[in-house]
C-alpha cells in the first residue's frame, strides 16, 4: 500500500509532493520542531538535522546543524565547490577550515623516546611514489607511501590500510630533529677540519719563512 500527501498516485510506500524548501524556512516533513531547539527537516533538495543550543533556558542562539544539499550548513554530500566546513564528495573530502587532531597532555599515556636518526634511517628507506586513486575518474595524482609499508616501518595502527595524519605529522617532526642533529654533527667536524686546516696553513707559513731564511744564509755564505 502506497500513502501520498499532496498527490493521488503515490510511487513508494510514503510520499510527499510539497514546493517546500527549506532554505525558505518551510519543509516538506518535518520531526520535531525548528523552534522547540531540535528538528529533522527534508525537502526536495535537501535534509537538515539541527540543534539549537540554549542560551540562559531559551533556543534563540545559532544552530549546530549538518545540512545535505546545496544551500550551507556545516556538512555536504555530494557537492561541487561546497562552501560547507566538510563536504563529502567522490574520494575527496574537503576541509574548509582548519582540521585539528586532539594532541593534550593530559589524554595521553605510555611516552617511549624515539631514536630520531634511526627513525630518518626508516624514512630513506621507506618507498614514496606518485599515484592515483582508483576511484578518482578525474585522473588526479598524488604523492605518498603506502600504508602496509608505513606500519611495516613504524609499527603504528593496527590497520595496515590505514594511515593517521597524526602519526605523519609527529615522523616529520623526529625526522627533521634527526637532521637537525646530523647538522649539527657536521658542522662540528667540520669546524674541527678548519682549526686543522688553519693549523696546517700556519705551520706551512713558518716553514716558508724558515726556508726563506735559509736559502739566504746559503747565498750570504757562498758570497
Amino acid at each position: 500500500m502506497h500513502v501520498g500527501i499532496n498527490t493521488q498516485s503515490p510511487n513508494a510506500p510514503l510520499q510527499i509532493v510539497s514546493n517546500a524548501t527549506l532554505f525558505s524556512g518551510e519543509a516538506a516533513m518535518r520531526i520535531g520542531s525548528s523552534q522547540s531547539g531540535r528538528h529533522l527537516a527534508f525537502d526536495a533538495n535537501e535534509i537538515q538535522a539541527a540543534i539549537r543550543v540554549p542560551t540562559n533556558g531559551n533556543y534563540t542562539s545559532n544552530f549546530e546543524e549538518i545540512f545535505i544539499n546545496q544551500h550551507g550548513g556545516n556538512v555536504g554530500i555530494g557537492l561541487v565547490g561546497g562552501s560547507q566546513i566538510i563536504n563529502l564528495r567522490g574520494s575527496e573530502v574537503r576541509v574548509n577550515g582548519t582540521l585539528v587532531h586532539s594532541s593534550d597532555r593530559n589524554l595521553k599515556t605510555d611516552f617511549k623516546p624515539l631514536d630520531s636518526k634511526e627513525v630518518l634511517a626508516k624514512i630513506a628507506e621507506m618507498p614514496v611514489t606518485n599515484w592515483r586513486w582508483k576511484s578518482d575518474e578525474s585522473g588526479t595524482r598524488h604523492i605518498g607511501p603506502m600504508a602496509q609499508d608505513f606500519k611495516k616501518a613504524f609499527s603504528l595502527n593496527e590497520d595496515d590500510t590505514v594511515i593517521a595524519p597524526l602519526d605523519v605529522d609527529g615522523i616529520t617532526l623526529v625526522a627533521i630533529q634527526g637532521l637537525n642533529e646530523m647538522i649539527g654533527e657536521k658542522d662540528a667536524e667540520i669546524d674541527v677540519l678548519k682549526k686543522s686546516h688553519n693549523s696546517l696553513k700556519e705551520s706551512n707559513e713558518a716553514l716558508n719563512l724558515r726556508l726563506e731564511k735559509l736559502e739566504s744564509m746559503i747565498k750570504a755564505s757562498s758570497n
